[in-house]
């Protein structure tokens, strides 16, 4: 259905980020009351009625072309998977939408590095900016729980960007295919760490169904926004992830940014701004000479 859409790289990148971050609050609700690697489980287990329909209708050798670099993505996705969630049970969905500004930085210096992409002419300043937002975010240190979700956050970002370079490197392969050896790799992680512990409540399995719907959705509007347009050019698009995450914590639990967050996730987010400036300059220049044409 997607291939057909005539949309943009940029407005399926900015629909793909507006579904993550939907999925991220709803996996951020269920953490009252399940673990993340179940969490992860029982989502997965019902992606994988998809993955298995994929799976007969294209064939088993549609999993063949470039199988290395398609495991080495499935298990960069699945581990940032993990560790969001984990991040998600310790932090404000706000909290966490700021770190994730993080990942641009990361996506940058690696697509440079693996795709020769351009890279913006300093990167230590941007991190060096990033690290002090997430410190001043988690000062005093005192909150352990704080400064674990922090943590997972901050890798969280480091294999989700790993995830982006390497998808960017496969996009050319079926996207269906991509997304059920994805489903497979998360449901075969989840269970050896859920296996002893699965426990679900019948009234939480539309909650899951809903949640594996929108993150097939976000997923497919990823990997054509990928098709459409160079990595660089979309990852400034991550940015509205905080918004979305700060509509939906207060929607959802009433929480709103403090003083010590917003000083924070502005640092972390002038430092994304800095290392995607010229991108950032792109994007606003496309669009201007769109707008007159």
């Amino acid at each position: 259905m997607l291939d057909k859409l005539k949309a943009s790289g940029y407005a399926l990148m900015a629909l793909s980020m507006f579904l993550y971050s939907l999925c991220e609050a709803l996996e951020k609700y269920l953490t009252n009351s399940y673990a993340p690697a179940q969490i992860i489980f029982f989502r997965s287990s019902i992606a994988l009625i998809f993955a298995l329909w994929i799976t007969y209708k294209k064939g088993f050798a549609a999993y063949k072309p470039d199988k290395g670099l398609h495991l080495l993505r499935n298990l960069f996705a699945a581990g940032a998977l993990f560790l969001t969630i984990y991040s998600l049970k310790h932090l404000p969905l706000s909290s966490y939408g700021f770190m994730s500004f993080t990942s641009p930085i990361f996506i940058s210096i690696f697509s440079s590095i693996f795709l020769k992409e351009k890279l913006s002419s300093s990167v230590v300043i941007p991190i060096a900016l990033s690290f002090s937002g997430g410190l001043i975010m988690s000062y005093p240190f005192n909150d352990m729980s704080l400064n674990l979700g922090f943590i997972f956050a901050f890798f969280s970002s480091i294999l989700y960007a790993s995830a982006s370079v390497v998808t960017k490197q496969i996009s050319h392969i079926d996207n269906l295919i991509l997304y059920a050896s994805y489903t497979f790799v998360c449901f075969l992680m989840s269970g050896l760490f859920s296996y002893d512990n699965i426990v679900l409540k019948v009234t939480d399995i539309p909650l899951f169904i809903v949640i594996a719907l929108i993150h097939f959705m976000a997923f497919q509007c990823l990997i054509f926004a990928y098709r459409r347009e160079e990595l660089v050019k979309l990852s400034p698009l991550e940015y509205s992830t905080v918004i979305w995450s700060i509509f939906l914590g207060y929607l959802l639990w009433q929480h709103l940014p403090s003083y010590k967050e917003l000083i924070g996730g502005l640092l972390v987010l002038i430092g994304s701004l800095i290392i995607k400036r010229d991108d950032l300059k792109l994007v606003i220049a496309n669009r201007i000479k769109k707008l007159r044409i």
